[in-house]
């Protein structure tokens, strides 16, 4: 039962005031944390620090996420959808299995990430950082060129 308030409790702080959330992780010395399955259709999460949790299986759709912080994140099967990743960063994430049609990737570093049957359909891609990144199996955006994902940096998906 504490438990469930403690998550609760951490869910509306993200929800409600990510400054608060990101300094309440840095004052606490929070790593991670397990936010499998969490529902977040819609936030506004500018500037977010969720590096190293667990978003495995969450809705992130339509989230604004520009400049967050998600390296080193469980972001398997996470959907995406028609979210704004403008300068975020996904360095070094498992996101196995990501749905990112219609968003807009901008700039975003997927440095040395997992993109394995990640799918970037009508995607906005322009500048996206894929450094060592693996794409197998991914569904590139609609702009896709041969050697597009090529991994090298600024090139797009």
């Amino acid at each position: 039962m504490e438990k469930d308030l403690a998550y609760k409790q951490i869910i509306k702080m993200l929800l409600y005031d990510c400054d608060r959330f990101n300094d309440w992780r840095k004052e606490h010395k929070i790593d991670g944390l397990n936010l499998q399955g969490v529902n977040l259709y819609r936030a506004s999460l500018h500037g977010v620090n969720l590096r190293g949790c667990d978003l495995s299986f969450s809705d992130l759709s339509s989230t604004d996420l520009r400049g967050a912080d998600l390296s080193y994140a469980e972001l398997k099967e996470v959907d995406f959808r028609g979210s704004n990743l403008t300068e975020s960063n996904l360095s070094h994430s498992n996101i196995e299995g990501g749905d990112f049609r219609e968003c807009n990737l901008a700039e975003a570093n997927f440095t040395e990430a997992n993109l394995r049957h990640a799918d970037f359909r009508e995607a906005e891609d322009s500048g996206a950082i894929l450094t060592g990144a693996v794409l197998d199996d991914a569904i590139p955006s609609r702009g896709y060129r041969e050697g597009m994902l090529s991994q090298t940096p600024g090139e797009g998906i």
